[in-house]
């Protein structure tokens, strides 16, 4: 009876929300299987110089105590996936975030020594899931941070325990809406601890393009207890300082 009522539920969604591929407008899936191949999967880059690393780990000559260990990404920001995640963003397209998280890690699966790093980061003793926050004001206005739901949705998939670490002490401007050297000074000292941070921390984003906002929140992670953070985004936007 209940599998009958949630089919009947699942049927009356489908029907009155149906799921449109962003690319193409087909039914069925928010990306087509035709329009998959146009996902444009990106190399590994050490989140400190933003330069080419083979699995996304940091070079030893950019090791600095408060920055990222790692960062993991899967596709370029362009094209339809930059259309998907600006509309689960700006329209709360939010069931899509589950299929690019599966999407995501399927990639993963697929090129274990490409990410082998990330993968054992995972294994770590004690490894959680935290995420970039929202203000009060912006998730108020917005009704959800695609941040966490990002988040809770890798947590889920990997098993590991979602955890609230973090905090946005002011309302700032969009990073997008600002240029590079702004977005490092707009994110700085916007946010703040929620307690003692775990030892092993994975923080989630949706994209990265200079990387200011992670970078100050791995630095908050990490003068509040973190000894190890690694970044998760499903793209990179690239610009002219990234030198690839």
């Amino acid at each position: 009876m209940l599998n009958d009522l949630i089919k009947a539920k699942n049927w009356t969604l489908d029907l009155l929300f149906p799921i449109l591929c962003v690319g193409c407008g087909k039914e069925g899936k928010y990306i087509c299987d035709d329009c998959s191949v146009f996902l444009s999967e990106n190399a590994q880059i050490c989140p400190v110089c933003q330069k080419t690393s083979l699995s996304g780990e940091r070079h030893e000559y950019c090791k600095k105590d408060d920055e990222l260990d790692g960062l993991t990404t899967i596709w370029d920001y362009e094209g339809i996936a930059k259309v998907l995640m600006r509309r689960i963003k700006k329209e709360g397209l939010f069931h899509a975030i589950p299929v690019m998280v599966c999407e995501s890690f399927s990639v993963i699966a697929n090129d274990k020594n490409r990410f082998k790093e990330f993968l054992s980061f995972l294994s770590l003793n004690d490894a959680c899931v935290s995420y970039v926050p929202s203000h009060g004001k912006e998730e108020k206005k917005r009704g959800f941070n695609h941040a966490e739901l990002i988040a809770r949705e890798v947590g889920r998939f990997t098993g590991l325990q979602i955890i609230n670490s973090l905090e946005k002490t002011r309302q700032t401007k969009l990073q997008e809406e600002l240029g590079s050297s702004k977005r490092f000074s707009g994110a700085k000292a916007s946010f703040a601890a929620r307690g003692k941070c775990p030892e092993n921390v994975i923080l989630v984003d949706d994209f990265w393009t200079t990387g200011a906002t992670m970078k100050e929140c791995c630095r908050v992670l990490k003068e509040n207890g973190a000894e190890n953070v690694w970044g998760f985004v499903f793209s990179v936007q690239f610009n002219n300082s990234n030198n690839i």
